[in-house]
């Protein structure tokens, strides 16, 4: 596990002591004994990375309803870009338009997918993350839900992690 040192400023506290009737003597002791705080500590990227990782798969879950993969192509493209753009790549959105088979979305008015509840989160390298998960669908009855695996791997591009190839499993009874 990659760890890095961070070390905050020296944060100095100046007293103000020009016009307040302190003598020279007071002034100097004053400078000398002014309070220092020292920020030092660990931040382990693996775990922030791991926390954005998770973020974004969270986002992209409860994106997945304003999807709808039977309407016209026309509109699927408009909605696949303005719900997914922020989360994957442009080639993914391609690949989806082309084989409706592999893309994430709401089938039918119900049930319509909720959310992606993570299983596991894998480093597979440090620009590139491995997710199981599972679409979560619900219906308007209360607690009936029904899942399907999915799979995201995920890299960091120019500074931005971003989905770059999901494979979906089989509904589960």
């Amino acid at each position: 596990m990659k760890k890095v040192l961070v070390y905050g400023l020296a944060v100095t506290m100046s007293l103000s002591l020009i016009g307040c009737g302190v003598n020279d003597k007071d002034k100097e002791n004053a400078l000398i004994n002014e309070p220092q705080i020292k920020i030092e500590g660990e931040v382990d990227v693996d775990k922030l990375n791991e926390e954005k990782i998770a973020g974004l798969v969270e986002e992209f879950g409860s994106k997945l309803k304003n999807v709808p993969l039977l309407s016209p192509m026309e509109d699927l493209e408009k909605a696949m870009k303005e719900n997914y753009g922020d989360y994957v790549v442009d080639e993914l959105i391609d690949r989806w338009l082309e084989n409706l088979d592999e893309a994430p979305g709401r089938l039918l008015s119900s049930p319509w997918p909720e959310k992606i509840d993570i299983l596991s989160l894998e480093k597979i390298s440090p620009t590139e993350y491995k997710v199981e998960g599972k679409i979560v669908e619900v219906t308007s009855v209360e607690g009936e839900e029904i899942t399907r695996p999915i799979t995201l791997n995920i890299k960091n591009r120019e500074a931005e992690w971003l989905i770059y190839d999901v494979e979906l499993g089989e509904y589960e009874e």
